[in-house]
């Protein structure tokens, strides 16, 4: 499903039960947090459970669309306009810290 056919049937879904734009903002903090301490597990107490990871990554999502939903944005026309300029970014970024980033990823990716 695109973004914004996922943004319509979560509009849909949710039509009669939305949160008030200051909730949907708070739901996207209180789903960051569980992503945080789901890879707090991963990453320092070896749980690693990749289907838990997903679904908070997917309840993070999910908030930002509610929060698109509640700002009247399309997600989906946003994200392309900011690929589009990362896009532009990306070649300067690697020339300033490809190898600075590899050995980190070496280092904290085992």
């Amino acid at each position: 499903m695109k973004i914004k056919e996922t943004q319509a049937y979560l509009a849909n879904l949710l039509k009669n039960i939305s949160h008030p734009r200051i909730g949907a903002v708070l739901g996207l903090q209180e789903e960051v947090g569980e992503l945080a301490k789901n890879i707090m597990n991963w990453e320092i107490y070896d749980d690693r459970d990749a289907d838990n990871l997903g679904e908070e990554l997917a309840d993070c999502f999910f908030s930002l669309i509610d929060i698109a939903n509640a700002y009247k944005i399309d997600l989906e026309s946003a994200c392309n306009k900011k690929l589009d300029s990362i896009k532009n970014k990306v070649s300067g970024w690697g020339d300033k810290h490809a190898n600075s980033l590899k050995g980190k990823r070496e280092l904290f990716d085992k």
